[in-house]
């Protein structure tokens, strides 16, 4: 007999619809899904599809408006506030204005479904306290400012103190907007360590289709006026679905590449390249960028790569040889080749 995996669902829906209620307007429906333990769970969508919708349903911060969302095995609308935090913590996208306050104090503040009505912090609770810091690479912020801090490090303050609370379940709404591209990936790569490292579950949405694909183990796949649908997102990619829900008159998903190009440059010269390497990666990249098709196949236009000090770009076409000493000169010399 198959052994099948122990599932442990954090988070469950069943035929869940969110949207508003004044007046009526649904944005999505027929929404099943679960989350388990231990998984990093990216949100996916094209704008108005219901990503921060569906976000705050599932944090109980709006109702929904048909089915029924379990947390831990319990309905989440027969819930109080104060069991829903000791289970569920919520990072936000808005910037909220935090006044004069230590990153300490800040994360110290998600303790606040386990302490009293004083609000006293015991000594167990100063431990969960520098645990977050650590957790979220924050403890070096400690004694720091919040409003002096970078939009990163401010970001991890926000998941410090969200892991403060000790969720079994960390919901995030586009934790990355307003980050650089380095500090994106390092707050995506930090989110899933978490995830496999403490067993809790965390799910975010983002418009960062790249790094989800990367950093997920599963993704949720919410399309204009379509059913959810979930899996790895390798899953997503060879069954049609990532390109479906991303559907544009000027871009496309490419599924052999992972990446988006754009729709005017289809059809357009093809040229081949020899060389290898990140000389030969990047080149592809700039010659696709151009609008040009790279082949393996025979052109009337080739490219080949020559290593050195310096290295050098040598383009036949057509009988004629010519030297380029950079990328930038390859692609201002192949200009009249990209015409229909």
């Amino acid at each position: 007999m198959e052994i099948q995996p122990v599932k442990d669902p954090v988070l469950i829906t069943q035929n869940l619809a969110v949207g508003y209620l004044r007046p009526r307007r649904v944005v999505a429906c027929k929404i099943n899904m679960s989350l388990e333990r231990g998984e990093f769970v990216c949100l996916l969508g094209p704008n108005g599809a219901g990503k921060s919708t569906l976000i705050r349903t599932l944090a109980g911060m709006q109702p929904p408006l048909n089915g029924r969302v379990c947390l831990m095995g319990k309905a989440l609308a027969d819930l109080s506030a104060t069991e829903v935090a000791r289970m569920l913590s919520v990072v936000l996208t808005d910037r909220i204005g935090i006044g004069i306050v230590s990153a300490r104090d800040l994360v110290a503040l998600g303790r606040y479904p386990h302490t009293n009505w004083i609000g006293r912090l015991t000594d167990e609770d100063e431990q969960a306290v520098l645990w977050a810091l650590r957790a979220a690479g924050a403890a070096h912020l400690a004694h720091r400012n919040v409003a002096e801090l970078s939009d990163g490090e401010r970001q991890k303050v926000l998941i410090a103190r969200a892991l403060a609370q000790q969720p079994d379940l960390l919901i995030l709404d586009e934790p990355t907007a307003f980050l650089d591209l380095p500090r994106r990936v390092e707050i995506m790569a930090l989110l899933r360590n978490l995830a496999h490292a403490t067993g809790k579950a965390i799910l975010l949405s983002t418009h960062d289709l790249a790094l989800a694909l990367r950093c997920a183990d599963r993704l949720c796949l919410l399309p204009m006026d379509g059913a959810l649908q979930t899996g790895a997102p390798e899953d997503l990619i060879l069954n049609g679905a990532y390109e479906g829900a991303f559907q544009s008159e000027g871009a496309r998903f490419d599924a052999d590449t992972g990446a988006f190009v754009l729709n005017a440059h289809l059809g357009r010269s093809a040229i081949s390249v020899s060389g290898q390497g990140r000389a030969a990666y990047w080149t592809k990249h700039a010659l696709e960028r151009a609008g040009f098709r790279v082949t393996d196949a025979e052109s009337a236009c080739h490219i080949e790569i020559r290593e050195g000090e310096p290295r050098s770009w040598r383009v036949e076409r057509d009988g004629a040889i010519r030297e380029c000493p950079s990328i930038y000169e390859l692609i201002a010399s192949l200009g009249g080749l990209n015409r229909d």
